[in-house]
């Protein structure tokens, strides 16, 4: 099938090609999806003889380090101007805002992506919000310009295809992401050690974040919503890591009667929220009055304030929009 972005697949097929350092940069708190996907490019690109890294600026989180086959560096082994810069699964600059500066160095820069309202801040730009998932258009663009996917490379793709859609469950999985999954199956690759190190494969101090964050959610407009914090003092209380509660906003969610959760970060100098729905809230436009932004039925956002106002700012969002649910309901 032709699809409309053809004309920049070309074009970003032929910078690659052309390219003989390449540096590539995901979203800081890195999830399966920006790193399946960083790993898999910089795995074809050293296979096709490039000199390619991930440039990292915090910790891959604990069940994705299966994925990383010595491509990650802190500090740039790359010229100051590499050849080509490559942006993935980046909404925006600001998700990566330590290392934008090593971005733009580039030569010539891409931005491939699936988040809405992306500004397209490349040079080449490959942007489509429908995709479930960034793995899913890197796995185009390999396909497309006709290089080989391993074992090693369909791993990669494989992690970031299911992680971005709840392991195939989210209304975003659609036939093509489907497809493309089971074509990863004939790389090689396999499966059932992908799920395990993602989904099964987490310590007890994960453990013991979730069950106190669970412990002590509650809920707001008559349980239509639930809402948790995770603060500093419990990452000391149980020696977790903030990587290591990704998956608490997902167990409040699949409360049954919620349609829309919440988890709130506590971090050093800023406050973290995590949004998702169920069905038809809208949290991207939820995100975005907050100041952050995301998909539909994912989002988030970044408050550089305490704890209590940040919780008091979402409460007031999630109130405005059960009443606006209500109205329209």
């Amino acid at each position: 099938m032709e699809r409309k972005n053809s004309n920049v697949m070309k074009e970003i097929v032929s910078a690659l090609n052309g390219a003989d350092t390449v540096r590539i940069i995901t979203h800081a708190s890195m999830d399966g999806d920006a790193f399946g996907s960083s790993a898999a490019l910089c795995h074809i690109l050293r296979g096709l003889g490039k000199r390619a890294e991930i440039l990292l600026e915090d910790e891959i989180p604990g069940n994705l380090r299966f994925l990383d086959r010595n491509y990650c560096v802190r500090e740039s082994g790359l010229p100051e101007e590499p050849d080509l810069c490559v942006a993935l699964d980046c909404g925006a600059l600001y998700r990566f805002e330590k290392r934008v500066e090593s971005y733009q160095k580039g030569r010539n820069t891409i931005n491939i992506d699936h988040h809405e309202g992306n500004p397209c801040f490349g040079a080449l730009n490959w942007v489509e919000p429908d995709a479930p998932a960034t793995g899913l258009l890197v796995f185009l663009l390999i396909r497309a310009a006709g290089w080989e996917i391993d074992a090693e490379c369909g791993e990669a793709l494989y992690a970031a295809l299911a992680t971005d859609t709840g392991n195939f469950q989210y209304e975003s999985t659609n036939k093509e992401c489907l497809l493309a999954a089971a074509e990863l199956c004939d790389s090689g690759m396999d499966r059932v050690k992908v799920a395990t190190e993602i989904y099964q494969n987490c310590r007890p101090e994960q453990i013991a974040i979730e069950a106190i964050a669970v412990e002590r959610m509650e809920y707001l407009c008559g349980g239509w919503a639930s809402l948790s914090c995770v603060t500093q003092e419990m990452l000391r209380e149980t020696g977790a890591l903030m990587s290591e509660t990704e998956r608490i906003v997902e167990r409040l969610r699949g409360v049954r009667g919620v349609e829309l959760a919440v988890l709130i970060k506590e971090e050093p100098d800023r406050v973290k929220c995590s949004l998702r729905s169920k069905h038809y809230v809208d949290v991207a436009a939820i995100a975005a009055s907050l100041g952050g932004g995301g998909h539909k039925r994912a989002a988030g956002c970044t408050m550089r304030c305490g704890l209590e106002e940040a919780a008091a700012r979402v409460r007031a969002a999630i109130e405005k929009e059960f009443a606006d649910e209500g109205r329209d309901r």
